[in-house]
């Protein structure tokens, strides 16, 4: 009851404001903050920083679903070039950032004894990706990345054809509809998934989510469905990357972690109860 309350306050709050923002202006701002932070962390991740490795994937992963959020009113040209480098560098990063996530785990007093063995070949894996990391983010692939996307925000971007080319408010109460739609059919049958689907479903909420939160930074008025639909995402983004990363952390290791069955059903059990809350 209370979560609910607080949402209904946030979206008045948001539909009250007056000004209306258009899609080409709430791209370039959006696309514009996630570049800036990657390049603000870049630095420390090559580095070797954890915490900046993670910050840059988010803001690349933001970036990425942005893009596709924007698709169907975005002028093609040019953005090839851009998806494909954009892959790669996501590569890289989740590379390294994965083998932080195992480290973690092994670390963890439930695994410590199981994962005893494991330990220095993860560490030596996380060294070999941060190195690689290091070469890849100084390197001239990556910076042609960043000089694209910056081009590219310095010119028109969204075509001018269609009802739903202007006011970013009223494409997104349709796009979201049509993402949440489609998650939701997913969603409710997830225990029939296998892990590929699942692992696709963990991205459209993960897309879905960063959306929601790149537009209410903007002060974009999102009705209560996307604002309580954006939790439900969340929690299933979460969950279901905690069953990927148990999963990973099983195939570095000699059979199976303590009580593994047990928690990978909690954690299916966890995303399901998101989707039936929700619906």
């Amino acid at each position: 009851m209370e979560r609910n309350a607080s949402l209904l306050n946030q979206t008045a709050r948001l539909l009250a404001k007056p000004d209306r923002i258009d899609c080409e202006t709430a791209f370039r701002c959006i696309v514009k903050g996630c570049i800036h932070t990657m390049q603000r962390c870049r630095t420390a991740a090559a580095d070797g920083d954890a915490d900046a490795v993670h910050k840059m994937r988010i803001e690349l992963t933001r970036f990425r679903a942005v893009l596709l959020f924007f698709s169907p009113i975005l002028t093609k040209a040019g953005w090839r070039r851009t998806r494909r480098y954009a892959r790669w560098l996501n590569s890289r990063l989740g590379q390294a950032r994965d083998q932080d996530v195992l480290l973690q785990y092994a670390r963890r007093r439930r695994y410590r004894r199981w994962a005893r063995t494991s330990f220095r070949p993860i560490e030596r894996e996380r060294t070999k990706s941060y190195r690689k990391l290091a070469v890849d983010l100084h390197s001239a692939r990556y910076h042609r990345l960043m000089h694209d996307i910056d081009r590219q925000t310095h010119q028109p971007q969204v075509s001018s054809e269609g009802p739903q080319s202007g006011d970013v408010g009223m494409f997104s109460e349709a796009r979201l509809l049509e993402w949440r739609d489609e998650i939701e059919r997913t969603g409710r049958h997830l225990q029939q998934l296998g892990r590929t689907r699942q692992h696709r479903l963990r991205l459209k909420c993960k897309r879905y989510r960063y959306v929601v939160d790149s537009l209410l930074k903007l002060g974009v008025g999102l009705s209560l469905q996307d604002l309580e639909f954006r939790e439900t995402a969340k929690q299933a983004h979460a969950t279901l990357g905690d069953l990927r990363d148990l999963r990973r952390f099983k195939c570095a290791g000699d059979g199976r972690p303590p009580r593994y069955r047990a928690k990978k059903r909690k954690l299916l059990e966890r995303a399901e109860s998101a989707f039936r809350r929700h619906g």
